[in-house]
């Protein structure tokens, strides 16, 4: 994929929460001044369950209705911008966030994501997936808090 192409398309991660929403509307804001497409993007992480000595996953009747769901919940998303619909990619992929999202990032100009703000302890013990996701993308990255 060319460069200019690259550059004429914004990622927007989404995990549903309030941040991220106002991320989303970010991008959207960047997308509809910049004339670009907007992929608004939810990844939707494998569920296993582990009880005594085995490990139950997500049935795939279970996995079709949650990314139905999903799908819907992102395309309700997407009406309420300001970015023509027929600009907008709404997409859910399953997987390993971090690792989905970054492979999105090589196609994309701009990543427009939201950071909660973890500090101290918990950053230490979670982790932050914003922080992964700003080291190892492919593209510019913009953080909201």
């Amino acid at each position: 994929m060319g460069d200019e192409v690259q550059k004429r398309r914004i990622l927007a991660p989404t995990d549903f929460s309030e941040i991220s929403t106002k991320a989303v509307k970010i991008a959207d804001r960047i997308a509809r001044e910049r004339d670009a497409d907007l992929t608004i993007l939810h990844v939707h992480p494998i569920v296993q369950t582990a009880f005594l000595d085995l490990t139950y996953t997500e049935s795939p009747e279970k996995l079709s209705e949650s990314i139905t769901f999903l799908e819907e919940k992102l395309t309700e998303m997407a009406s309420t911008l300001v970015t023509p619909m027929e600009r907008i990619d709404p997409r859910v992929l399953i997987g390993a966030p971090i690792e989905q999202i970054v492979k999105e990032s090589t196609t994309h100009g701009l990543m427009v994501m939201s950071c909660q703000g973890h500090s101290g302890l918990s950053q230490i013990l979670m982790g932050s997936v914003a922080e992964r996701v700003i080291r190892l993308a492919k593209c510019s990255v913009l953080i909201v808090k």
